[in-house]
C-alpha cells in the first residue's frame, strides 16, 4: 500500500505509516479482528462502554471483549457469563418456533390466525392477518397495545394471558396491510400461535427446542419478578454528564414473544451462526425465512430477521432496544463472521462500535483507513486536525455518531464542533447539513 504522507501533520503521518504497517503484517480477518479489539479497549478506557461483544469465524470464538458494569451501585463488572436484556433480538427465537411448527406440518404460512386463536378478541386479526403478516409486520398493527400497555405497572404482565383484555380496544390499519410496520403485537400474537399448536408454554417451548439443543445455557426468557443469575442491570442515559445514571426497573416487563429474554453475547452468537448453518431448521426453511419477504427503511426483512447490505456485503440478523437496553446479532455472509453486541446501557457507544465492526468487516482498504483516521482524532488526537484532512480521509458516519453522543448528553457546544466539521468535509451530504441545523436550532432555545 502506498500513502502520500508529504503534505500531512506529523501527527497523521504516524497514524498512517502505522496502519500502513498493520495492513500489510496480518490476514485480512487477523487485522479486523485486531483493529475491533483495540477500538473496544479504547472505548473501555474512556469509561464509555458498557458492554460484551463476541465474534464468531466459522462458528468459532476469534474475539470476545467486555467492559463497563454490569452493576454500578456493588461496582460488579460485566464478565463473558454476564446475562443482558436482549430485548427484540428474541424475536428471532418466535420466528424459529414458528418455522420448526411450519417444518411439521402444524401451521401453514397463508394460514390466517383464527384457525389457530378462535377465540382472540379481536376479528380483524381472526379473520384477516395471515402468519406470514405477522412474521414480517406487514398485518396492519400496531407497535403496542397503545395506550394501555404504557399506563398501567408490567406487573399486570405476567403471562401470555394477561395481553389477551388489550386485543379488544386494539386500534388496527387496514389501509396498512401488505406493508411494514414494525409491531411488537405480532409477535406477541405469534406466541399464542406456538401456545396452541404445540400445547406448550411459549418459555419452555423455546426452552426445549432452541435453548437446550444448543446448550445455551446463559440464556432464558424471565418474569419480572424472577431472580436472573448474572444479569446486568439496564441504565438509562443521564441527562447531562454530571448527572447519575438511572435504572430501567420501573419501565421494564416480563420477558415475552415480542422480546426481553436474557442472553449472553456468546450465547446469541451461537445461536444465530447454528441457525444459519441448518442446526434448528432444514435449509430449505432456512432459506424460506431469509427470503426478503417485505421492504424496510434499512433493507428488507425475512420471517423474524432483517437482511441488509453494507458495502455490497450482504448481513442478516436483528437489533434490540429499550431504555437501558441497546444490542444486536449479525452475521457477515461473505467472509462467515458472526457478530453479537450487548450493552446495558442506552449510550450511543453501541452505535459507534456497530458501525466500527461493519467497516471493518465489509470496507474497502480505503474506508478502513478514513474510519481508523477518524476514530484517532476522538481518542487521542484532535478534531483540529480533522480540518487539514481531505474528506475522503474521513469517516462521515463515525462523526455523525460521535456528535450524536454529545447531543444526547445534553453536551451542545461539542455536539455543535462535531457537526460543524462534518458539514463542513461533507457539504452535499443532507444528513451532515441537517445535523448542523438541528444543533444550531437547539442552542437558539437554550
Amino acid at each position: 500500500m502506498c500513502i502520500d504522507v508529504s503534505a500531512m501533520p506529523k501527527f497523521i503521518t504516524l497514524l498512517l505509516v502505522f496502519w500502513s504497517c498493520c495492513t500489510q503484517a496480518q490476514t485480512a480477518p487477523g487485522r479486523a479482528i485486531g483493529q475491533i479489539k483495540s477500538y473496544i479497549n479504547q472505548l473501555s478506557s474512556d469509561d464509555k462502554f458498557s458492554a460484551s461483544v463476541t465474534i464468531l469465524h466459522k462458528g468459532q470464538v476469534v474475539l470476545q471483549e467486555v467492559s463497563g458494569y454490569a452493576h454500578r451501585g456493588h461496582l460488579v463488572k460485566n464478565t463473558n457469563q454476564t446475562a443482558f436484556n436482549i430485548a427484540s433480538i428474541g424475536k428471532l427465537f418466535t420466528a424459529t418456533a414458528i418455522l420448526q411448527l411450519y417444518e411439521q406440518g402444524k401451521i401453514g404460512l397463508e394460514d390466517t390466525i383464527g384457525k389457530f386463536l378462535p377465540n382472540l378478541p379481536n376479528t380483524f386479526i381472526r379473520k384477516n392477518v395471515t402468519i406470514h403478516q405477522l412474521l414480517t409486520h406487514t398485518g396492519g398493527l400496531p407497535l403496542w397495545f397503545y395506550p394501555e400497555f404504557h399506563t398501567q405497572t408490567k406487573m399486570k404482565y405476567q403471562v401470555l394471558e394477561d395481553y389477551l383484555p388489550l386485543y379488544s380496544t386494539l386500534e388496527t390499519d387496514t389501509t396498512q396491510v401488505g406493508n411494514y410496520n414494525y409491531s411488537n403485537v405480532g409477535y406477541i400474537t405469534l406466541g399464542y400461535v406456538i401456545e396452541a399448536v404445540s400445547g406448550t408454554v411459549y418459555r419452555q417451548y423455546i426452552s426445549d427446542n432452541i435453548f437446550t439443543p444448543l446448550g445455551m445455557r446463559h440464556t432464558d426468557i424471565w418474569a419480572l419478578t424472577d431472580i436472573i443469575p448474572n444479569a446486568a442491570q439496564g441504565y438509562t442515559r443521564p441527562v447531562s454528564p454530571k448527572d447519575n445514571w438511572k435504572t430501567n426497573n420501573h419501565l421494564n416487563s416480563t420477558g415475552s414473544p415480542a422480546g426481553g429474554a436474557y442472553s449472553t453475547s456468546l450465547d446469541l452468537a451461537l445461536f444465530l451462526s447454528a441457525l444459519l448453518s441448518d442446526s434448528l431448521l432444514k435449509p430449505e426453511t432456512v432459506d424460506v425465512m431469509i427470503k426478503p419477504h417485505a421492504s424496510t427503511p434499512y433493507g428488507n426483512y425475512g420471517y423474524g430477521i432483517a437482511l441488509m447490505k453494507k458495502n455490497g456485503h450482504q448481513i442478516l440478523g436483528h437489533v434490540g432496544g429499550y431504555w437501558g437496553i441497546r444490542g444486536e446479532v449479525k452475521f457477515y455472509s461473505e467472509h462467515e463472521f458472526t457478530v453479537a453486541i450487548l450493552t446495558n446501557s442506552d449510550q450511543t457507544d453501541y452505535i459507534d462500535i456497530s458501525h466500527y465492526i461493519e467497516v471493518q468487516l465489509t470496507g474497502t482498504e480505503e474506508q478502513k483507513k478514513a474510519l481508523h483516521t477518524t476514530a484517532a482524532m476522538f481518542h487521542g488526537g484532535s478534531l483540529d486536525l480533522m480540518n487539514e484532512l481531505p474528506s475522503s480521509s474521513l469517516d462521515e458516519e463515525l462523526i455523525q455518531i460521535k456528535g450524536y453522543y454529545h447531543l444526547n448528553n445534553k453536551s451542545y457546544e461539542s455536539a455543535l464542533r462535531i457537526f460543524q466539521i462534518n458539514a463542513l468535509k461533507f457539504p452535499n451530504s443532507s444528513s451532515a447539513q441537517n445535523d448542523l441545523t438541528r444543533i444550531k436550532e437547539l442552542l437558539k432555545k437554550q
